[in-house]
């Protein structure tokens, strides 16, 4: 069977997350966007509340990245990339 690749994008909000990280935790983002999240975008823990329709993922283990998919055009948006105890808000 064939296995569809999603198309990753980084929001600005996002972007600037990931400037404030070390550069140990921005080359592991990279590597889960690019070989998990776009393999197996529905791999994260889905979110409720006013974050529903998104996913959650861990970058470490107070990092988390959040993200939404879009199905239909096979696009992961990664909205944010926080501290969970900041993620979430």
């Amino acid at each position: 069977m064939l296995k569809v690749k999603f198309v990753v994008e980084v929001t600005d909000e996002a972007w600037k997350d990931l400037e404030i990280l070390i550069p140990k935790e921005q080359e592991k983002a990279y590597k889960i966007f690019r070989d998990i999240l776009s393999k197996n975008s529905f791999i994260g823990e889905k979110l409720i509340g006013k974050l529903e329709g998104n996913y959650s993922y861990r970058l470490t283990r107070k990092i988390r990245i959040i993200y939404g998919i879009d199905n239909s055009k096979k696009i992961i948006y990664i909205k944010k990339i926080k501290y969970h105890t900041a993620a979430y808000r």
